[in-house]
């Protein structure tokens, strides 16, 4: 396969474009859409997805998650493998229609120089949703995928690292703040 072309819809590449596909499915099991995440670290496009109706928010595991209980929203779906009763946004402008405030906590990755998901998680605090701000100890963490591979962590580990670090109102902007300024 030296020199060989490999198209991907995005372009061509003289690198594979392997990928893990992910159906983005709804609350009856209907597929609305795939997220794709690259399998190769270089690759330029980390993650794709496709929508295959434009009135359906891009999110994982929809089919999975009980909105009447406490539940979790992460930004990549790898990422929600690893907690209980979670869905996952196909990039950090989710939307949240249909996504009880009253339940719901969201955790971006761990990137507080990352002005959009500042931002972002701003806006989940306006809009009545509670937060996770990554604690001090854990700033080379990226997210919980990596929390789960390279620092060893459980899932009863992870749930304890999320339960112990979730924000809401005024105390989640204050912590966002400090969050900001540790790395």
């Amino acid at each position: 396969t030296h020199g060989q072309t490999f198209g991907n819809g995005l372009g061509n590449s003289t690198e594979p474009q392997g990928r893990i596909v992910a159906p983005l499915l709804d609350s009856w099991g209907f597929l609305n859409g795939v997220n794709a995440r690259t399998i190769y670290p270089n690759n330029g496009m980390r993650y794709v997805s496709v929508k295959f109706r434009e009135d359906v928010p891009k999110i994982f595991g929809m089919d999975r998650v009980d909105l009447n209980q406490p539940y979790w929203v992460l930004e990549g779906w790898l990422d929600s493998l690893f907690v209980k009763n979670s869905i996952a946004m196909a990039g950090a402008d989710c939307q949240t229609k249909g996504l009880p405030p009253e339940h719901g906590t969201f955790c971006y990755d761990n990137e507080p120089r990352n002005s959009i998901i500042v931002k972002a998680m701003q806006d989940r605090i306006d809009g009545g949703y509670a937060v996770v701000v990554w604690p001090k100890r854990l700033r080379e963490i990226k997210d919980i995928n990596e929390l789960a591979v390279k620092e060893n962590f459980t899932v009863d580990g992870i749930m304890y690292v999320l339960r112990e670090n979730v924000y809401c109102g005024l105390s989640a902007t204050m912590a966002i703040s400090r969050w900001k300024e540790c790395k």
